[in-house]
């Protein structure tokens, strides 16, 4: 039995108002901007939103690339080879991570991923990596390969871990690799 001064008009009232409240906090949450640092290059795959979200990401799976807008560009490029409804994929996954809301819910801060220091993207990061949800485990083994391929794809950095690159053929093979290319 309630007590006579909350009937069930009131409660509801009550319920209504406060569910509304949460509501906007909510939104307020999960619509905050995405942190950019400079101008955003042009994209092939990714959103805007999505690219500085990466650039976050990259910064925290390669911490010696010196550029990870660059490096986020790449992968940006890698993307243009899959298909259109894998790369929204990866735009969704990108947009989860960043949401404020979500970070809430799962790491306990309502922070967009591109606005954390290192540290807080870091252990954030790890705990996708360790998740019962295996849209966030995938996720991070996605965006953690994406990083890292294309960060040792790069040429520069085939000397810091002892890769002398390719090896010759000597001309007893031919390259196919630039097959059916006319500039």
């Amino acid at each position: 039995m309630l007590p006579a001064m909350l009937n069930r008009r009131s409660l509801l009232k009550k319920g209504l108002l406060g569910g509304a409240v949460l509501g906007v906090a909510g939104a307020a949450i999960a619509l905050r901007p995405v942190k950019k640092s400079g101008s955003t290059p042009a994209l092939v795959s990714l959103s805007e939103g999505s690219f500085w979200t990466l650039v976050a990401v990259a910064a925290t799976v390669v911490p010696a690339a010196p550029y990870p807008v660059a490096l986020a560009s790449g992968v940006d490029l890698a993307l243009a080879a899959i298909p259109i409804e894998a790369r929204k994929d990866v735009d969704v996954l990108l947009q989860l991570l960043e949401n404020g809301l979500t970070g809430l819910l799962f790491n306990g801060t309502p922070t967009p991923f591109s606005a954390r220091d290192a540290i807080a993207r870091e252990a954030s990061f790890r705990e996708w990596s360790q998740s019962r949800l295996v849209l966030r485990r995938s996720g991070y083994q996605a965006l953690r390969k994406l990083c890292l391929g294309t960060y040792y794809s790069a040429e520069n950095t085939w000397a810091g871990i002892g890769y002398s690159g390719p090896p010759s053929t000597g001309g007893l093979f031919y390259d196919d690799s630039r097959a059916g290319y006319r500039p």
